[in-house]
């Protein structure tokens, strides 16, 4: 009888903070989007803009405290971007920065996306809309058990979309720096949408997140009450790294 009051007031809480947020809305004509599935779905339930254009970095730290991250974690990743992508000036004089800035490539935006092609191997440069492709391949290796993305299902993505790119990309940018962004972006999504179940994502939760770009929140899911920062990003990080290192090529 408890199990079942708590199984009630689960749903009821995560149907309270679901109609708690803007509805989604998919991008409208003129909209821009980023690589990143998270921030476009923030984009697309109008936690962030939802044209994705001339966003200030403090705009980006408010708009992921809102789905569970420590500021001091959101806030190094929103301020470090304003190096590393094309910034302009509004009318107030701050700096700022659209989701389509995040496109540059070998800024934020790397090689051996999980599920983005390529700079190189796109006919049009596409390194930020989503490969089905490569989607189905992640997909393809969650744990068949659980029917959940864990560190295994990322170390061996990872893996092999490093090789690929490796073999397949004339001019590849995959060194040191987009290991590290590559691996705490996988960490990233295990830490955010799977803390629910050990920081493992179950599929339907990640076909919410990239195949509509939408927070899942009626699949279930609910921002975590914890900050996740650092700490969460690189112990999991740290995880996958391993577990990849003893996969043979």
């Amino acid at each position: 009888m408890v199990s079942k009051y708590i199984a009630s007031f689960f749903v009821l809480a995560t149907v309270a903070r679901a109609a708690s947020i803007p509805p989604y809305q998919p991008p409208g004509e003129g909209d821009v989007r980023s690589p990143c599935p998270m921030l476009n779905a923030l984009a697309n339930h109008g936690i962030l803009p939802r044209d994705g254009k001339n966003i200030p970095p403090a705009k980006y730290v408010e708009a992921l405290s809102q789905v569970g991250c420590a500021k001091d974690f959101c806030a190094s990743l929103a301020y470090a971007s304003v190096l590393l992508v094309p910034t302009r000036k509004n009318e107030d004089g701050s700096v700022v920065f659209g989701l389509d800035d995040l496109r540059k490539h070998g800024g934020i935006e790397h090689d051996a996306s999980l599920t983005r092609n390529d700079f190189d191997l796109s006919p049009s440069n596409d390194n930020y809309s989503l490969n089905r492709t490569l989607y189905d391949q992640l997909i393809a290796n969650a744990n068949p058990k659980t029917q959940r993305l864990d560190t295994t299902s990322m170390a061996r993505t990872r893996k092999t979309r490093q090789s690929h790119s490796r073999v397949n990309n004339p001019d590849p940018d995959f060194g040191p720096r987009q290991f590290v962004l590559a691996h705490g972006e996988s960490a990233i999504l295990l830490n955010f949408f799977g803390h629910q179940f050990g920081n493992e994502v179950p599929v339907n939760f990640a076909d919410a997140v990239f195949l509509e770009e939408r927070l899942p929140y009626e699949e279930g899911w609910v921002p975590s009450k914890i900050p996740l920062g650092f700490i969460q990003a690189g112990a999991t990080s740290a995880a996958i790294a391993a577990k990849e290192a003893l996969i043979k090529d």
